[in-house]
């Protein structure tokens, strides 16, 4: 079973509080509990990259909206929805919708997806899925060639450690205005590992570190 961990997001009236971060970690787990994602659902040649997924959610250049197309993700190879239609956001924000999928993305095997925003577009995706082969070091191997990879931070001396390690870049392809990427990578006692990334088109206040 693939879980995606998810960090403390901004909602449509700022940055989400520790408190609301934690509601929306524990309701989420509830949401993708029964989401078994084995490596054989998708065949390795339907495999999408996370440079597909940041392809379907930057803007183009010339865009003067900040939402991206929900219907862009339905382009990838081998990306499926969850959830027949938007749902409502709540816990995370009453205002807003989100929408779960799945996906096998190359060189991380089955991951889940969640994307959110209001009815009208997108705001943030988060793909979560197995840390075990993730090595980053080698970021364009994920995103591609054409990507410009830029970091914007290491990792913060806040509740970081040998389980837990994060790190924010902005990577652009293309025609289309950077996108900013969090990446987050942990393990548990019991020796799983796992890896997130949380797309924004802007640099979340949840991105920074605290100290």
């Amino acid at each position: 079973m693939t879980n995606l961990h998810v960090r403390n997001i901004e909602t449509s009236d700022g940055p989400a509080s520790p408190t609301l971060g934690r509601k929306l970690r524990d309701w989420l787990a509830q949401v993708v509990q029964g989401a078994s994602l084995c490596v054989g659902m998708v065949a390795p040649a339907q495999a999408a990259t996370l440079g597909d997924m940041l392809q379907a959610f930057a803007l183009p250049v010339e865009s003067r909206q900040a939402l991206a197309d929900w219907k862009g993700f339905d382009q990838i190879s081998g990306f499926k929805w969850r959830d027949a239609s938007l749902r409502s956001g709540a816990p995370m924000d009453p205002k807003g919708f989100m929408r779960i999928g799945e996906v096998s993305v190359n060189g991380i095997g089955p991951a889940s997806v969640l994307a959110r925003g209001p009815r009208e577009g997108v705001t943030g995706i988060s793909v979560g899925g197995d840390g075990k082969s993730f090595n980053p070091g080698a970021l364009v191997k994920y995103f591609g060639n054409g990507a410009m990879i830029k970091q914007v931070r290491d990792g913060c001396k806040d509740g970081e450690g040998a389980m837990r390690s994060t790190s924010v870049y902005s990577i652009s392809v293309p025609s289309r205005k950077p996108v900013f990427v969090h990446i987050e990578t942990g393990s548990s006692n019991k020796g799983d590992m796992s890896v997130t990334f949380d797309f924004s088109h802007r640099y979340s206040a949840a991105f920074r570190c605290t100290s």
